[in-house]
């Protein structure tokens, strides 16, 4: 038994340290990245809008990225958050499930539609998507670009023509 106890302490102890729970207040970066105890961290198997994302709902702008990240800044006020890590992102972020007050907020951001779920990484969370769809929660109110597609230039196209102007011919 006390060999047992040496070997599971031992191991623990080789764990890196990317592997390890990080705990403590959070502040929000954006919509699905935050910031404890001085650690990066991306939520795993999410995507959300990012703060510069504009949706539209019945034609109409509105600030879609900044509600995500205000509805996440409300997920985790006065609250200590614990993030489970899963991995290491190509940019050194953590990428971790987290939880405030037991809570899973990546799960709550998608449920309430302001995250879809990341399916290229993970389908945790496919199920909360579509309850947030049928529901027509948070971006589901209106149009938007999946995030993924934001970031690669992607923008929602206006409805309204634009007018040709002629040039003035007193200037040429």
């Amino acid at each position: 038994m006390r060999f047992a106890l040496v070997v599971l302490t031992a191991l623990l102890l080789a764990l890196p340290a990317w592997a390890q729970d990080i705990t403590g207040p959070a502040r929000v970066i954006d919509g699905d990245t935050i910031d404890v105890a001085g650690q990066r961290i991306r939520l795993h198997g999410i995507d959300a809008p990012e703060k510069a994302q504009t949706c539209r709902i019945e034609g109409v702008p509105w600030a879609c990225g900044i509600a995500a990240w205000g509805e996440l800044v409300q997920l985790v006020a006065g609250k200590d958050v614990r993030c489970e890590t899963r991995d290491i992102d190509r940019y050194g972020r953590t990428v971790a499930v987290c939880a405030a007050d037991g809570q899973d907020i990546n799960a709550a951001m998608v449920a309430q539609g302001w995250a879809l779920a990341y399916r290229q990484f993970s389908d945790d969370y496919v199920a909360q998507e579509g309850e947030a769809r049928e529901a027509r929660l948070g971006m589901w109110q209106g149009k938007f670009i999946a995030p993924w597609d934001w970031r690669r230039g992607d923008r929602l196209v206006t409805q309204r023509a634009v007018p040709k102007v002629e040039p003035d011919e007193r200037r040429t």
